[in-house]
């Protein structure tokens, strides 16, 4: 019988040179726990906001050394909510106002900072009204390594991983990309990141991170 597999893309990383993370399991968790990912709720002056959960599941942000720790790896996500109101929506409702405020002043136009003014009510008002949309992305760190993969190649959410995990960890982030290959003269790093190269993807199958991964 054919085993079952998942598959998934990642970007990969690799810890810069000089900037050690604390290893213990302990810092490693508390660390998280920090950066942990909190709903926008009704802050309307925010229509994103990102922070880490495990990748049991969407709302889940109790950081355990089970959850998170699955030697020699640790696996957790990145959640991102966006609340974005349709363009479309907002024009029309704008108008609305706008005719509603000359038919109460008589005037032909509406002065510039009153245009303003209604644009800016209307969105805070339809911002209140509509949902964030979530989204998580795993995120896997071969500690030993010192190699990361994220569960995203958008260009947008890497730079939003990069940014939350060098503030997480205190550490600096390298992609893996062909020009930083390139860039690397030192002979121990080319052959490291030539064998890295040399792999291929990854089969999450029946082990202890698919079942994760799937549910991020």
């Amino acid at each position: 019988m054919d085993q079952k597999t998942d598959l998934a893309s990642f970007r990969r990383y690799r810890i810069a040179a000089g900037t050690p993370p604390d290893h213990r399991a302990e810092a490693f968790l508390s660390r998280l726990e920090k950066h942990r990912f909190t709903p926008l709720d009704d802050a309307i002056e925010e229509d994103e906001r990102a922070g880490w959960i495990t990748a049991e599941h969407i709302l889940d942000t109790r950081f355990t050394f089970e959850k998170v720790v699955h030697d020699p790896y640790v696996l957790f996500a990145l959640r991102i909510d966006r609340r974005r109101v349709s363009r479309a929506l907002l024009v029309a409702h704008v108008r609305i106002e706008e005719e509603a405020f000359r038919r109460a002043t008589g005037s032909q136009r509406v002065p510039a900072k009153k245009r303003k003014e209604i644009r800016e009510q209307v969105r805070d008002r339809l911002i209140r009204e509509t949902k964030p949309v979530p989204a998580s992305y795993p995120a896997i760190w071969a500690i030993e390594r010192g190699v990361v993969y994220f569960g995203n190649l958008a260009a947008k959410a890497n730079d939003e991983f990069r940014l939350r995990f060098e503030e997480t960890f205190d550490v600096e982030l390298e992609a893996l990309t062909p020009f930083a290959i390139a860039s690397v003269r030192s002979g121990g790093e080319a052959a490291e990141i030539d064998r890295l190269l040399g792999t291929s993807p990854t089969k999450f199958a029946e082990a202890a991170t698919s079942a994760a991964l799937a549910a991020a």
